[in-house]
């Protein structure tokens, strides 16, 4: 009686003592063993809470979803659910953060920017990629205006300046998705102006048609 009175009050650590002492008593006594299989599963349930919120409170997402997960294996709800669903997105928002700060290192600013954009998607007050979006966007301005400036060089066939510039703006947005190309096409431009002034126009030009085809 006393084990039911607590598991009534949902004070399910003292009701789980209070079973096993009548169990000691009369093993097969099966209220006792129904109330402490409830009254278990209910401190298993509570300290699974416990765990995922304090890792909530750390920031670690992904010990805050399983944790999560293991109370759902006890009791399943809605409520459980839902906060499943925000651990699981926070916990991917942060492993996208990581991968978007190794893209970004790695001079891969197109990546890095879908990458780090999908991350705010899924947790919008994830502060490191806000951080990091912030770092990306002010070095594609300054790569964008690099490349400005070589596209100019480009058109006005200043070979040389053009490399120069397109290098320049590579070696900070090295996934920039025509720079390669136009870079190429710089040293395509300045060995058919090399062989021109060795005299060899008519082969150049031969070379330097077939070049521009692909750019």
């Amino acid at each position: 009686a006393a084990g039911v009175g607590s598991l009534k009050a949902k004070k399910w650590t003292e009701a789980l003592g209070r079973f096993n002492e009548v169990l000691a008593g009369w093993s097969d006594n099966a209220d006792a063993v129904s109330g402490k299989r409830t009254a278990k599963n209910h401190v298993a349930y509570d300290k699974a809470l416990a765990r995922a919120r304090a890792f909530e409170k750390a920031g670690d997402w992904e010990n805050a979803w399983n944790a999560y997960a293991q109370a759902q294996q006890i009791f399943d709800s809605k409520s459980i659910r839902k906060r499943i669903a925000q651990a699981k997105g926070r916990a991917e928002s942060v492993a996208l953060t990581t991968r978007g700060a190794q893209e970004f290192e790695g001079k891969a600013l197109t990546r890095a920017k879908t990458t780090v954009t999908t991350a705010l998607k899924l947790y919008p007050r994830n502060r490191k990629a806000t951080d990091l979006l912030a770092r990306v966007n002010t070095a594609t301005r300054q790569a964008a205006a690099i490349f400005k400036r070589a596209d100019a060089a480009r058109l006005g066939s200043r070979w040389s300046e053009a490399l120069d510039l397109y290098q320049g703006g590579l070696a900070i947005w090295g996934d920039h998705p025509q720079a390669a190309a136009h870079l190429n096409a710089c040293r395509g431009g300045r060995d058919h102006d090399v062989e021109i002034a060795n005299g060899d126009g008519a082969f150049a030009q031969a070379n330097w048609d077939l070049a521009i085809q692909h750019y």
